[in-house]
């Protein structure tokens, strides 16, 4: 923002396992309808029209920075950092719901065993299957 000496920007890290940029994500927007509202069908179209149409999207994408959840506006961006990443976004795939009870856990999860594999304490085969384990059973134990 104007005034601020910190900056922002994307920047592409090296593959953690192979050759190949493989990941899971769990960022971006969320548009929710309580199971209890009186009005899903209308609240449900609502989100839909902002989630959904590309020319929001893109005035969306264009005051937030934030990249596209919808793959036709990918090649259209043209937000300074998007070419950086640009690449990877196809490799990509959405994490999956996780039970609100779930997220703290799950979340530590893997960033534990991200960090236990950077200060060399696990090797990534044990920190993947540890998060897997862990992210399963919190799930599980967590369905609404």
């Amino acid at each position: 923002p104007p005034g601020t000496t910190w900056r922002f920007d994307f920047a592409p890290l090296p593959p953690m396992v192979g050759d190949r940029h493989v990941f899971v994500q769990n960022s971006g927007w969320a548009y929710a309808v309580p199971r209890t509202s009186r009005h899903q069908a209308v609240a449900w179209d609502i989100a839909k029209s902002m989630a959904l149409n590309p020319e929001v999207m893109r005035k969306w994408l264009g005051i937030t920075g934030a990249l596209p959840a919808l793959r036709a506006l990918g090649a259209t961006m043209t937000h300074p950092s998007l070419p950086k990443v640009r690449g990877l976004l196809e490799d990509g795939q959405w994490l999956g719901y996780i039970p609100v009870g779930a997220i703290d856990g799950v979340s530590g999860a893997l960033v534990n065993n991200f960090y236990a594999v950077v200060e060399k304490q696990k090797t990534i085969e044990m920190a993947l299957r540890d998060m897997q384990t862990t992210s399963n059973d919190l799930i599980t134990r967590f369905r609404d």
